[in-house]
C-alpha cells in the first residue's frame, strides 16, 4: 500500500494517511508477530524500564520509517478496529524483525514480558 503520509504511533503500531495499523511482523494476523514495549507517555506501561524501552522503540519506529519501506495491509482488523499489516524493509526484513533483533520487542503471544522483570 502506498501513503502520502505514513508515521510511527509506537514502536509496533503506524498511521497510514490517518488509518492506524497494527504491525504483525511475519506473523499471521491475530495468531503471532511481536510486541513492542509500552511507551511512557502512552499510561499502560507496567514499570519504568519498559516506559523507557518503549519509548526507545517508537524512535527506532520512526528511523526505519525514514528508509525505502513498503507496507503490506491484511482485510483483518483487529479487536480495536485497527488496520493490520506488515512492514517490509528494502532488505527484505519487516520492521517486526528490527525491533525484535535490537531488543524493542517481544514475541507475539508466547514471549515473555522481560522488561519488567
Amino acid at each position: 500500500m502506498s501513503c502520502a503520509r505514513l508515521e510511527a504511533v509506537d514502536g509496533d503500531n503506524v498511521r497510514c494517511d490517518g488509518l492506524n495499523v497494527r504491525l504483525v511482523g511475519w506473523g499471521s494476523p491475530g495468531r503471532g508477530g511481536f510486541d513492542a514495549a509500552e511507551t511512557s507517555t502512552g499510561g499502560h506501561a507496567e514499570c519504568l524500564e519498559e516506559g523507557l524501552i518503549g519509548d526507545r522503540a517508537t524512535q527506532r519506529m520512526r528511523q526505519l520509517l525514514r528508509g525505502d519501506v513498503e507496507l503490506h495491509l491484511f482485510e483483518e482488523r483487529d479487536r480495536y478496529g485497527r488496520g493490520l499489516g506488515r512492514l517490509v524493509l528494502a532488505d527484505g526484513r519487516t520492521a517486526g524483525d528490527v525491533m525484535l533483533e535490537e531488543g524493542y520487542a517481544r514475541e507475539w503471544p508466547d514471549g515473555p514480558e522481560w522488561w519488567c522483570e
